[in-house]
């Protein structure tokens, strides 16, 4: 699964894809229903978000962590800011 947006190319070697017959299919404009069913699933526990989750800060953080997020080489997948604290 490869979830992202990107304007740079995207490959694959063949042996990966083609050994195990995979199949590639592409998705764009996800609908209203798609964003209900998805926040379910993750409410539910269906969908695990803490592999993604690798930066948190505060709402009063924000203005010192943001710029490192946006630095490939702090790791940063998903950055939560956490309003409630």
């Amino acid at each position: 699964v490869y979830v992202g947006i990107t304007t740079e190319e995207v490959s694959f070697r063949h042996p990966v894809m083609h050994r195990p017959e995979a199949s590639i299919l592409a998705s764009r404009n996800a609908l209203p229903p798609d964003f209900t069913r998805i926040i379910s699933l993750i409410e539910d526990g269906t969908i695990n978000t803490d592999p993604w989750i690798t930066h948190r800060t505060s709402f009063e953080g924000v203005l010192s962590d943001f710029e490192s997020y946006t630095k490939p080489e702090t790791g940063v997948i998903k950055a939560i800011i956490d309003v409630t604290a």
